[in-house]
């Protein structure tokens, strides 16, 4: 039976964002499905042409019966037809600039059809903590066998779990939210984002 060492260590790495992902919802209720389309056409277009900087990607995009609640003459509530909705959800990626946020948030602004937005820091670079989790899965396999009085021998095997990133929502603000605007729109310094990962490294021993 082959020896063997089997070390399970998680590493940390710790960065400051460098770069910052926006959510954009339009929408807008019309009459009918055909103004809807075309509502959601002339507010997307007029969007990009304000932030021709930035370069969206669609995330979700429907076109929707809406109703509305209302009381009856019973004063039971039922539920009345109120047009049809467009909902057009768009993500951002630019690099970490607080300037450049604050135009972003300035332009979306000055487009109507703009329901709400977020936005949250990343960091572009997450594979340090797999090196931090290697370096100290490494430490720690000599220091056990050391204490054992044998050596390392060759790797036989390395294995990960990636844990899931950015999967939270970003804190959307309505665009009629002035302190939002003003919040976004200032000089800030975020703090440090940290990521850990787990490996499991197997040895042979000689």
């Amino acid at each position: 039976m082959e020896r063997e060492i089997r070390v399970c260590a998680t590493g940390t790495h710790r960065a400051l964002p460098d770069c910052i992902r926006a959510t954009v919802r339009l929408a807008g209720l019309k009459d009918t499905c055909e103004a809807a389309a075309e509502e959601f056409k002339d507010s997307f277009e007029f969007l990009l042409k304000e932030t021709k900087q930035f370069v969206f990607k669609t995330a979700d995009f429907s076109i929707n019966t809406h109703y509305a609640d209302e009381r009856d003459g019973n004063n039971v509530w039922r539920k009345k037809f109120a047009g049809f909705m467009f909902s057009h959800t768009l993500v951002c990626e630019f690099p970490f600039d607080t300037s450049a946020l604050g135009a972003f948030v300035f332009a979306l602004g000055r487009c109507k059809c703009v329901d709400s937005f977020g936005f949250d820091y990343a960091v572009t670079d997450e594979d340090g903590a797999y090196d931090a989790a290697v370096k100290k899965a490494v430490k720690k396999a000599n220091v056990l066998a050391a204490a054992a009085g044998v050596k390392l021998g060759d790797i036989a095997s390395i294995s990960f779990n990636a844990s899931p990133r950015n999967i939270f929502s970003p804190r959307m603000c309505k665009t009629n939210d002035r302190a939002a605007v003003m919040t976004a729109s200032v000089d800030v310094a975020p703090r440090e984002l940290s990521f850990s990962e787990s490996v499991e490294m197997v040895w042979e021993l000689k």
